[in-house]
């Protein structure tokens, strides 16, 4: 999968959706946590409304331990989704 995503960025290097998900690979399957921020960011760069990214990069900061970065993500979610559930239990949990 890894492969196949890195070729769909040669092509288009615009397509924030192939930027999320290697950053959902890096962070459930791989636990590179900074490599998953990197990308989640590169999709918020690119869609700045693109609250899963925001929320999933928050999960990736809660991974690495540093709570106020993930607190912030999860309420960046809940600014653009205030419905945003995952977000809102995100927030709950690191506080």
């Amino acid at each position: 999968a890894l492969e196949g995503y890195q070729l769909l960025l040669k092509i288009d290097p615009t397509h924030y959706n192939t930027y999320h998900n290697l950053g959902y690979i890096y962070l459930v399957y791989e636990s590179d946590y900074d490599l998953a921020i990197e990308y989640f960011s590169k999709a918020i760069q690119l869609n700045p409304s693109y609250y899963q990214a925001y929320y999933n990069r928050g999960l990736a900061y809660e991974e690495k331990r540093d709570v106020k970065e993930a607190e912030n993500n999860y309420r960046q979610a809940l600014d653009i989704k205030p419905d945003y559930t995952l977000a809102a239990h995100g927030v709950s949990r690191v506080l």
